[in-house]
């Protein structure tokens, strides 16, 4: 019997192996370059191994971004299970929304996100952008913290990713 995935927090003594796990994410443009500080970061260990990385952005005081999703054991749940963390972590936190810029939809779909019409990388080309307001939280002033960072993306261009969101349920306050 195989053992379970564990998902922890990042120690600094992980840098080395997040970067190393990012850098050919990085090289085929599926993640974007970034400093790795370990309290962003979440790893998952399959027998000790760390087989999984994410990282978690915060963008507001409601809002954190889940980035940099990457596993090295596909289809056997480990990306799954960081964002499942990802969302723990955020309730916890008292988050209500976790975004993701991605090119996998259709996968975070599964995971219970949908998709938000915004679009960062559009409103970066200064293409025009709509903004709803069925999540006011979600406001333009995440769109545009997201499109400063599409904005100095080599890719920018050709970017078609998509702006996924998922409500999480704040813990509920107990009154003394």
């Amino acid at each position: 019997m195989s053992s379970p995935v564990h998902v922890r927090p990042a120690r600094a003594s992980d840098v080395d192996a997040i970067q190393a796990m990012l850098a050919p994410e990085v090289d085929a443009g599926t993640v974007l370059p970034r400093v790795v500080q370990p309290h962003e970061f979440l790893v998952a260990e399959l027998g000790g191994e760390l087989v999984g990385v994410v990282a978690m952005s915060q963008w507001t005081t409601e809002v954190v971004e889940l980035g940099a999703l990457v596993s090295t054991q596909r289809g056997r749940g480990v990306g799954r299970r960081l964002v499942r963390a990802v969302l723990e972590r955020a309730t916890t936190d008292g988050f209500r929304s976790v975004v993701a810029l991605t090119s996998i939809d259709r996968w975070f779909v599964r995971l219970g996100f949908v998709p938000h019409s915004a679009a960062p990388w559009e409103l970066a080309s200064r293409q025009p952008m709509l903004v709803t307001r069925s999540e006011p939280h979600l406001d333009a002033a995440v769109c545009w913290k997201a499109s400063a960072v599409c904005a100095g993306c080599a890719r920018l261009a050709q970017c078609r990713q998509r702006m996924m969101v998922r409500s999480v349920s704040m813990p509920s306050r107990q009154v003394a």
